[in-house]
């Protein structure tokens, strides 16, 4: 659709002072730390009318990244995180992310043998239950997000960073319409 002379203009044309320049290898969740620290009132997630500033956000993730650190999570590892959108979801993914390891999203609306297959597949470690987690997917691993639960009385200090950048950040699975569900 751009002529050789247009795409030219479009890549160095616009930029005649070849401002190009390397930037430092930084992880998602330190960049939102960044911010929570640069504006910290300012609203960073609103879900349903809930509101969380970037300051409470960074501060529960916070609690949620030592609290996996605690029970021996590490980066690479993945930590399913379980529950409908909300505010509780966010939480869970950043703070996962912090802890160093690697989010798997599973849908309450999912068939249980399906969450079943995702959670054996990907060897979970740990799951972030931000509603109640049905029976047949067992309790021994499951860290409570919902209120009151023991994870909000851990420390919301900034965890050291962890991992590389290489380092797994999330599986998600396909809707194995041809056969079984694949993550990726």
């Amino acid at each position: 659709l751009v002529n050789e002379a247009h795409l030219g203009r479009l890549i160095e044309g616009f930029n005649p002072n070849a401002t190009e320049q390397a930037l430092p290898c930084r992880f998602l969740q330190e960049l939102f730390s960044e911010q929570a620290r640069l504006h910290p009132q300012r609203i960073a997630v609103s879900v349903n009318g809930e509101r969380l500033s970037y300051a409470e956000l960074d501060a529960r993730s916070n609690q949620v990244a030592n609290t996996l650190r605690a029970q021996g999570v590490k980066p690479d590892q993945v930590v399913a995180v379980y529950g409908q959108r909300s505010l509780e979801i966010v939480v869970a993914l950043l703070g996962t992310l912090k802890a160093g390891a690697a989010y798997l999203p599973l849908d309450p609306n999912y068939p249980i043998e399906r969450l079943a297959f995702m959670l054996a597949d990907t060897g979970a470690c740990q799951v972030l239950a931000c509603q109640p987690l049905p029976e047949a997917l067992g309790s021994e691993r499951v860290v409570s997000l919902m209120p009151g639960a023991e994870v909000w009385s851990s420390s919301s200090n900034q965890p050291e960073p962890q991992g590389v950048s290489a380092t797994l950040a999330y599986v998600i699975y396909t809707s194995g319409s041809t056969g079984k569900p694949k993550g990726v």
